[in-house]
């Protein structure tokens, strides 16, 4: 079955979202789900040569879980996940942190939405990354 419907679990959790929108009724909810439901499944990539292998190109697809009242993503591998910090700033760390609702990660986005807000409706150029994301320095500026 996972070979013919490979998104089928993250389908149902953007289905659910929908439902518990449609149920509040609030606009705000009704955009809020529906920009989630659009990010079942993205890939996290990165035209940046400073992050380490294991930062690069990650598939994220959302998960069932909830952290800080948002949905949390998983990276293929399972190692790293992306929610939404007490900070209102979308993080990715590992499990544990994730588990935790941490503030600290990998890397976050500058962003700050009072809202929950899906991964893939941030701006791409707010990304940060803590040093156990980045590749140690080759060269020092002048």
């Amino acid at each position: 079955l996972d070979r013919m419907l490979p998104y089928h679990t993250q389908e149902r959790v953007g289905h659910s979202l929908l439902q518990r929108a449609c149920v509040a009724g609030t606009k705000h909810e009704l955009r809020t789900s529906v920009a989630q439901a659009r990010a079942l499944a993205f890939t996290f990539g990165s035209t940046t040569p400073f992050l380490k292998e294991a930062m690069q190109d990650l598939r994220f697809v959302i998960t069932d879980r909830v952290v800080h009242g948002s949905p949390v993503w998983a990276a293929a591998g399972g190692k790293n996940f992306m929610y939404h910090n007490s900070h209102h700033r979308m993080i990715v760390s590992d499990e544990s942190q994730c588990a935790e609702g941490s503030d600290s990660g990998y890397m976050f986005n500058a962003e700050k939405t009072a809202d929950v807000a899906a991964p893939t409706a941030l701006p791409s150029d707010k990304w940060v990354s803590f040093p156990s994301a980045t590749l140690a320095s080759h060269y020092a500026s002048a």
